[in-house]
């Protein structure tokens, strides 16, 4: 199924200020083939990507990062300026091994859907092959309640996954 592939698309800057890093920039998340269908609240088709803006500081080994839409989430103009909130901590394991820890909370702009927040949590085996390129086995949980991430399909969005990636930094 195309609809379930996924590409993200970052830019932006890096800096430290003594022992501290900072990272400002943009993310966009892009949804190939995947529409959200037409319905009384929607003119046809309403597409499923989104691009935020964020913050990130990194002490040590623990990430703090801020990170705030401003286009369309999961296609609903109601979602614009939505905010996630999120922490990470590495562990490296030896031998181009690590693994990462981490805890992120959703919540939207629109005071309608308050009780659609959500917090997830995943822990990241990655391994380095060099060369830029990494792969990953990422297994990941969310509290989201299945009435408000249900699809019009019956699929629960919302359900833990184990997710497979592979990644080439250029």
């Amino acid at each position: 199924n195309l609809g379930l592939l996924e590409l993200d698309f970052y830019g932006g800057y890096r800096f430290n200020l003594g022992p501290v890093d900072f990272d400002l920039g943009i993310l966009h998340f892009e949804y190939p083939w995947k529409n959200i269908p037409t319905g009384p609240d929607r003119p046809p088709p309403v597409g499923t990507n989104t691009t935020d803006w964020y913050v990130a500081t990194t002490f040590k080994t623990i990430t703090l990062k801020y990170s705030q839409s401003f286009t369309l989430i999961f296609g609903d103009p109601d979602f614009v300026g939505s905010k996630y909130i999120e922490a990470s901590i590495p562990f490296e394991l030896g031998n181009n091994f690590s693994l990462t820890a981490h805890i992120g909370r959703q919540t939207f702009q629109n005071a309608a859907y308050t009780k659609a927040r959500y917090t997830d949590v995943s822990l990241a085996l990655r391994k380095s092959f060099g060369h830029s390129l990494e792969g990953s086995l990422i297994a990941v949980s969310t509290n989201a309640l299945r009435e408000d991430y249900t699809s019009d399909r019956g699929n629960f969005d919302g359900k833990a996954a184990l997710i497979i990636g592979l990644k080439y930094i250029f």
